[in-house]
């Protein structure tokens, strides 16, 4: 029998045993490549494929005007036109003229303060840049306001405690104004400016929220924002001629025509307030009666 048979050469048994030793790496990480595939067409089957059947879907079950009507309480098509006596019938409302009075005592005296904030502070002997800074502090004031209003009225479904919370602060802010003067009372000032602010920004997300949401059917939406936005903003007219150069540094007829202003808006609220509370107390009666008629918010 030959040697080399008897005998196998070890460079050649070293060769094999590489060569079956990177067959098996091989083998080893195709298969952890199918096992991860496997496992991510698991997962696009389990979280992207139901994000595809629900947006392509042919949702022929759900009737589009049965939602809009459970949750407007109005069969109205959205393309009838809006006519003269659909505008008469609004303004002969008491509602929808007190929901413009509302949004305009709220408007004059916050444009008043985005105008006039600097000059206000300047007066109280602080430089340009101590101006601009200081006018930053009552508005940032404002915004944590308005989340915390936005978030409660939300949670407890009621808008008007926190439209007259927010004209009180204003109405005291204008007070403070009023009555405080002179670098040893800076403080109580800049305080009394930090509720004006914190108070009619409250107050005026308030109002829009609250106005607009008792609003019924496509008729009234229309013209409801358009007088509500359109009249309100007229008070910006008012707050150019409320703080005069010629009035400063006390401006006694800027700080008392703001303070009246918001004296109005609160009058508006609580008779706006009052109608719907009465509005309610005939929607619950009509709710019993299954009238499916829309009880309006407080």
């Amino acid at each position: 029998m030959d040697a080399s048979a008897q005998h196998t050469d070890p460079l050649e048994m070293r060769k094999h045993q590489a060569t079956a030793g990177t067959t098996t790496f091989l083998d080893h990480s195709e298969s952890e490549v199918k096992v991860d595939r496997k496992r991510l067409l698991q997962k696009i089957d389990l979280h992207v494929m139901p994000t595809l059947f629900l947006i392509y879907m042919p949702l022929s079950w759900i009737d589009e005007k049965e939602y809009v009507l459970a949750k407007t309480h109005t069969d109205e098509d959205h393309l009838v036109p809006i006519t003269l006596k659909d505008a008469v019938s609004f303004f002969t409302d008491m509602r929808n003229l007190l929901g413009g009075i509302m949004y305009f005592s709220i408007v004059a005296p916050i444009y008043s303060l985005a105008y006039f904030t600097p000059t206000i502070i300047q007066t109280l002997g602080y430089s340009v840049i101590q101006t601009q800074l200081h006018s930053v502090v009552p508005f940032a004031a404002a915004l944590g306001l308005c989340l915390v209003a936005a978030y409660l009225s939300d949670a407890i479904r009621l808008r008007y405690p926190f439209v007259i919370l927010g004209m009180s602060l204003s109405i005291a802010g204008f007070a403070v104004l009023l009555t405080v003067h002179g670098s040893a009372h800076f403080s109580a000032q800049y305080a009394g400016l930090c509720l004006v602010c914190m108070g009619g920004l409250c107050a005026g997300a308030s109002i829009v929220c609250w106005y607009l949401m008792n609003l019924q059917g496509h008729v009234q939406r229309s013209i409801g924002s358009a007088w509500m936005i359109g009249f309100g903003n007229t008070g910006g007219i008012v707050a150019t001629f409320a703080f005069l150069k010629a009035d400063a540094p006390l401006y006694h007829t800027g700080y008392s025509i703001c303070m009246a202003i918001t004296v109005v808006g609160a009058v508006a609220s609580g008779l706006y307030g009052a109608l719907i509370w009465s509005d309610r107390k005939k929607a619950r009666q009509a709710a019993d009666n299954d009238d499916g008629r829309a009880i309006p918010s407080l």
